[in-house]
């Protein structure tokens, strides 16, 4: 599967500005609503990356998708 290694890369929130963040986690949300063959491998690692998020715009989507999709 192409997309795990991809949203693995897209999903280290370490280094970024908000806006980047916020912008990924934002195409992250399209991404598990368009592919939910997806959902759980990338609800893993929003799990796994989420003491990385500095951001509380970030956090907001992030626990929305976990809300959303848990």
């Amino acid at each position: 599967m192409v997309l795990s290694p991809l949203m693995k890369s897209f999903l280290k929130f370490e280094g970024k500005s908000t806006f980047t963040s916020l912008e990924t986690i934002l195409f992250v949300r399209e991404v598990i609503e368009v592919n939910p063959e997806h959902r759980a491998t990338i609800f893993t690692s929003i799990c796994q990356s989420f003491a990385e998020i500095r951001s509380h715009l970030v956090i907001r989507v992030a626990l929305w998708i976990i809300g959303e999709y848990a």
